[in-house]
């Protein structure tokens, strides 16, 4: 199919609804996390298999799905971007609000947790603050907390943009039309080829990590190392397809196999989950090889859906893709309040979920609507600034976001 050039005013706003949406599902999630797992910071007496159902669910395809869109971007802006420009920016818009995340939200969120852990005992105000001064003069993940992803892509964007450095013809490299025409016509077995691999080396990974005791290493910790190396293929990926408009048509076009086969991977992740215990070692090498493909397929579902449904301007999801940052960044915190308080009622599981989930985004995005008020809090939470125009996804060379809306 010929495409015709798009106008340099096009966008593809569905990709940053897609970004929006796998960070927005953080707050479900960790809310989740308070009824099935006690490590989260906050002891619950209450559990909840449905809960668990869906923190399983999530915690299946979306950080895959994310570093895929991701990938996107970072493909499709070094290809009109100076690497040392593009990677400056990337530095300031997420090394701002990690900076401000970790010395702000997390040293708060580190005395929440030891207070949390004893929320459901008699308040214990000494042995609280002895598990926040430990926590506070220990290194480790705790530090990183929900924002560890921040490093991941600082860490992919240094690597893009070095490579584009190295080897400038990489900024108008083109998947070859061969390979594109080949995909088009076999996107499924590709896609499951693609999933295999992946797959695979998700396991090996894992393996890796643990002959070479890496697992415990402090400082592969604040690196995130395991996550650093999992997820690669995903951003890789996302770069493909930033160069092959094309195969980005097919696969963003919502194909029903596809969403069968994501409903499939999750609920088999599920199952072994529940079965198997997420812990062990089986259940790691099934969940992590299957999380390949509900991560993959269901990044489709994510792409698909919001190419389909929302690939036009609205001004309340605008507004929402514009502060999802920010929303993100102060959410966890708000929402360990939020569950601690829950222990002064005695209400249906479902209802204390549903009120811990809505509240913390109306929390959060008042947080958001504050942080604009000022240039330095809006750059800290949001990476950016009030007087920047909305951020959206410029349409790859070659192509025309009428015919990638569908």
């Amino acid at each position: 199919m010929t495409v015709l050039p798009s106008k340099a005013s096009a966008r593809q706003a569905y990709w940053d609804v897609a970004r929006a949406f796998l960070m927005f599902l953080g707050i479900p999630f960790h809310s989740a996390l308070i009824y099935v797992t006690p490590g989260f910071g906050i002891y619950t007496v209450d559990n909840s298999v449905a809960l668990e159902y869906l923190e399983v669910s999530i915690h299946s395809f979306r950080m895959q799905a994310f570093f895929l869109v991701s990938g996107y971007f970072a493909g499709l802006l070094l290809a009109r971007r100076s690497p040392d420009q593009w990677l400056k920016d990337r530095v300031i818009r997420l090394g701002a609000p990690l900076l401000a995340g970790i010395l702000l939200i997390n040293i708060l969120q580190m005395w929440i947790t030891a207070y949390g852990m004893e929320a459901a005992q008699p308040r214990d105000m000494e042995q609280a603050s002895r598990s926040f001064l430990t926590l506070l003069t220990t290194p480790g993940r705790h530090w990183l907390s929900h924002l560890w992803f921040l490093v991941v892509v600082l860490e992919y964007s240094a690597l893009a943009a070095a490579a584009h450095y190295l080897w400038p013809k990489l900024q108008h490299l083109q998947v070859p039309a061969r390979a594109v025409e080949f995909t088009n016509r076999h996107l499924t077995p590709v896609l499951l080829l693609f999933m295999t691999g992946a797959g695979s080396y998700w396991v090996a990974t894992r393996v890796f990590m643990s002959v070479t005791g890496l697992y415990d290493n402090q400082l592969a910790t604040l690196v995130s190392l395991i996550d650093f190396l999992v997820f690669v293929p995903y951003f890789v990926g996302g770069m493909v397809l930033s160069r092959a408009p094309a195969v980005l048509e097919a696969f963003t076009r919502p194909r029903p196999v596809l969403w069968a086969g994501a409903a499939i991977a999750v609920g088999i992740i599920c199952y072994v989950d529940r079965t198997y215990g997420g812990s062990s070692n089986i259940g790691k090498a099934v969940t992590s090889f299957l999380g390949a493909f509900s991560g993959v397929l269901m990044a489709h579902v994510v792409l698909s859906g919001a190419r389909r449904w929302f690939d036009r301007p609205n001004r309340v999801v605008t507004t929402l893709v514009a502060g999802a940052m920010a929303i993100y960044i102060v959410h966890q915190p708000v929402l360990k309040l939020l569950g601690i308080a829950m222990f002064t009622v005695d209400w249906p599981i479902a209802v204390e979920f549903s009120l811990i989930v809505t509240l913390t985004f109306l929390i959060s995005y008042l947080c958001y609507r504050l942080a604009r008020l000022n240039v330095w809090s809006n750059l800290f939470l949001n990476g950016t600034k009030p007087q920047d125009p909305p951020r959206s996804a410029p349409v790859p060379p070659g192509a025309d976001s009428r015919s990638l809306a569908g």
